[in-house]
């Protein structure tokens, strides 16, 4: 049995109309599923591999985006999740969550201009 994390994932909110309109591939969704098996029972890695295995076959999905983000940043790829943001946000501009924890990454790698300027953008 795996047991829950107290940790809350963060999730981008998608309109009732993107989820409409946007339903993963059968590959997409095992890939999704194999990869928060791995995630919950703490193997980051290869819940990274898997969520990005699903992004291959459902690039636009805001929730794996952050899944990847996030993930991406736990393991300390921190220049390869802001990459995932800014694409996230490319899809998103409007996205509270997304911008804020841009900004955050760009404070944490020492880059105060861009964390100031994503800030503004809030």
């Amino acid at each position: 049995m795996v047991e829950e994390s107290a940790e809350s994932p963060i999730i981008f909110h998608e309109t009732a109309r993107e989820i409409e309109s946007h339903i993963a591939s059968p590959e997409a969704y095992y890939n999704f599923l194999d990869g928060y098996m791995h995630e919950q029972v703490g193997e980051l890695r290869d819940a990274l591999v898997k969520y990005e295995q699903a992004l291959s076959s459902d690039d636009k999905s805001l929730f794996l985006l952050s899944r990847v983000a996030i993930l991406q940043v736990k393991l300390g790829y921190v220049k390869k999740s802001i990459e995932t943001i800014n694409r996230l946000i490319s899809l998103t501009p409007r996205s509270a969550t997304a911008l804020f924890l841009l900004a955050e990454l760009y404070f944490s790698t020492g880059d105060y201009e861009k964390a100031v300027e994503t800030y503004d953008q809030l």
